[in-house]
């Protein structure tokens, strides 16, 4: 199924209930997908690549079944999967 820049009503099954925060403006690069609510001069990734440490990640938030799920592993196993923004993760203490 064709998708354009904007979900519809055909994309209602993986629309995205969250979204992934404190991407800084000059990384948005490496932002897939994501959203801004003008009215709250607010911006979201929906997806987001990224190296962290020796690896590569892509995080999303992508509610998604077979096809979709499909299209992230090509992606990510493909050549086109170079992200630049470094992440890191630190563990909570409980």
């Amino acid at each position: 199924m064709p998708f354009g820049r904007l979900l519809g009503v055909e994309s209602a099954s993986v629309v995205p209930r969250f979204l992934i925060e404190g991407v800084d403006a000059q990384d948005y690069e490496d932002v897939l997908s994501g959203i801004f609510y003008g009215w709250l001069n607010q911006n979201g990734a929906l997806a987001v690549q990224m190296n962290v440490g020796n690896g590569k990640l892509l995080a999303t938030t992508f509610r998604f079944g077979t096809y979709l799920f499909d299209s992230i592993v090509g992606y990510t196993a493909g050549t086109q999967f170079t992200p630049r923004l470094q992440g890191t993760f630190n563990k909570r203490k409980q």
